[in-house]
Protein backbone atom coordinates (compact mmCIF):
# COMPACT_ATOMS: atom_id res chain seq x y z
CA UNK A 1 0.00 0.00 0.00
CA UNK A 2 1.39 3.37 -0.98
CA UNK A 3 0.74 6.13 1.55
CA UNK A 4 0.40 9.71 0.43
CA UNK A 5 0.61 12.93 2.37
CA UNK A 6 -3.19 12.99 2.28
CA UNK A 7 -3.40 9.79 4.34
CA UNK A 8 -0.23 9.40 6.42
CA UNK A 9 -2.14 7.76 9.27
CA UNK A 10 -3.77 4.82 7.61
CA UNK A 11 -3.25 1.25 8.75
CA UNK A 12 -3.15 -2.20 7.27
CA UNK A 13 -3.43 -5.60 8.89
CA UNK A 14 0.12 -6.47 7.87
CA UNK A 15 1.82 -3.32 9.21
CA UNK A 16 3.98 -2.86 12.31
CA UNK A 17 0.92 -2.03 14.40
CA UNK A 18 -1.47 -4.92 13.77
CA UNK A 19 -5.10 -3.94 13.55
CA UNK A 20 -7.07 -4.54 16.73
CA UNK A 21 -10.28 -6.45 16.10
CA UNK A 22 -13.47 -4.46 16.41
CA UNK A 23 -11.99 -0.96 16.26
CA UNK A 24 -13.82 1.69 14.31
CA UNK A 25 -11.79 3.42 11.58
CA UNK A 26 -11.66 6.53 13.78
CA UNK A 27 -10.28 4.56 16.74
CA UNK A 28 -7.71 2.83 14.54
CA UNK A 29 -6.41 6.14 13.17
CA UNK A 30 -6.27 7.61 16.68
CA UNK A 31 -4.39 4.55 17.92
CA UNK A 32 -1.66 5.09 15.32
CA UNK A 33 -0.82 8.49 16.85
CA UNK A 34 -1.43 7.56 20.49
CA UNK A 35 0.98 4.59 20.37
CA UNK A 36 3.93 6.84 19.46
CA UNK A 37 6.19 8.20 22.19
CA UNK A 38 7.23 11.82 21.47
CA UNK A 39 10.80 11.79 20.17
CA UNK A 40 10.46 8.31 18.68
CA UNK A 41 10.21 9.54 15.07
CA UNK A 42 13.32 11.41 13.98
CA UNK A 43 11.70 13.44 11.23
CA UNK A 44 8.72 14.41 13.40
CA UNK A 45 10.06 14.45 16.97
CA UNK A 46 6.89 16.05 18.38
CA UNK A 47 4.61 13.40 16.85
CA UNK A 48 2.91 11.20 19.41
CA UNK A 49 1.14 11.42 22.73
CA UNK A 50 2.57 12.68 26.02
CA UNK A 51 0.57 9.99 27.80
CA UNK A 52 3.81 8.00 27.70
CA UNK A 53 5.54 10.71 29.78
CA UNK A 54 3.27 9.99 32.76
CA UNK A 55 4.82 7.51 35.22
CA UNK A 56 1.45 6.49 36.68
CA UNK A 57 -2.20 6.62 35.66
CA UNK A 58 -3.98 5.38 38.75
CA UNK A 59 -5.54 8.27 40.68
CA UNK A 60 -8.48 10.23 39.24
CA UNK A 61 -6.30 13.32 38.72
CA UNK A 62 -3.74 11.22 36.80
CA UNK A 63 -6.50 9.80 34.62
CA UNK A 64 -7.75 13.31 33.84
CA UNK A 65 -4.22 14.39 32.92
CA UNK A 66 -3.82 11.31 30.70
CA UNK A 67 -7.14 12.11 28.95
CA UNK A 68 -5.97 15.70 28.39
CA UNK A 69 -2.74 14.37 26.81
CA UNK A 70 -4.82 12.19 24.48
CA UNK A 71 -7.07 15.10 23.49
CA UNK A 72 -4.04 17.33 22.90
CA UNK A 73 -2.31 14.78 20.64
CA UNK A 74 -5.41 14.08 18.57
CA UNK A 75 -6.26 17.77 18.21
CA UNK A 76 -2.75 18.50 16.98
CA UNK A 77 -2.06 15.51 14.73
CA UNK A 78 -5.53 14.39 13.61
CA UNK A 79 -7.77 17.47 13.78
CA UNK A 80 -10.10 16.03 11.13
CA UNK A 81 -11.26 13.40 13.66
CA UNK A 82 -12.87 16.22 15.69
CA UNK A 83 -12.50 14.39 19.00
CA UNK A 84 -14.67 16.21 21.54
CA UNK A 85 -13.60 14.31 24.63
CA UNK A 86 -11.32 11.52 25.83
CA UNK A 87 -11.77 9.41 28.95
CA UNK A 88 -9.51 6.85 30.59
CA UNK A 89 -11.83 3.96 31.44
CA UNK A 90 -9.36 1.35 32.65
CA UNK A 91 -5.66 0.92 33.25
CA UNK A 92 -3.78 -2.35 33.05
CA UNK A 93 -0.18 -3.37 33.31
CA UNK A 94 1.36 -1.48 30.40
CA UNK A 95 -1.87 -0.42 28.68
CA UNK A 96 -4.65 2.15 28.96
CA UNK A 97 -8.29 1.72 27.91
CA UNK A 98 -9.75 4.86 26.34
CA UNK A 99 -13.10 6.14 25.16
CA UNK A 100 -13.14 8.89 22.55
CA UNK A 101 -16.21 11.00 21.81
CA UNK A 102 -16.33 12.14 18.18
CA UNK A 103 -19.13 12.64 15.72
CA UNK A 104 -21.77 12.09 18.40
CA UNK A 105 -20.52 8.55 19.14
CA UNK A 106 -18.16 6.93 21.62
CA UNK A 107 -15.23 4.92 20.27
CA UNK A 108 -13.29 2.54 22.50
CA UNK A 109 -9.68 1.50 22.12
CA UNK A 110 -6.70 0.29 24.09
CA UNK A 111 -3.20 1.76 23.74
CA UNK A 112 0.10 0.85 25.30
CA UNK A 113 1.58 2.88 28.14
CA UNK A 114 5.30 3.02 27.39
CA UNK A 115 6.79 5.09 30.22
CA UNK A 116 10.19 3.62 31.23
CA UNK A 117 8.94 2.89 34.77
CA UNK A 118 5.92 1.03 33.40
CA UNK A 119 8.08 -0.96 31.01
CA UNK A 120 10.37 -1.92 33.89
CA UNK A 121 7.37 -3.12 35.94
CA UNK A 122 6.23 -5.28 33.02
CA UNK A 123 9.61 -7.05 32.90
CA UNK A 124 9.55 -7.95 36.59
CA UNK A 125 7.95 -11.38 37.11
Amino acid sequence: MIRTTDEPFSSTTDGPLPAEAGLTPLAERARLVLEIVPGERRLLPDLGCRLHCLPRIAAPAERQLAAACVEEALERWLPDLRVERAEVVEVGRGWVGLRLRAGGRWHELRVSHRHPDVLEERRDP
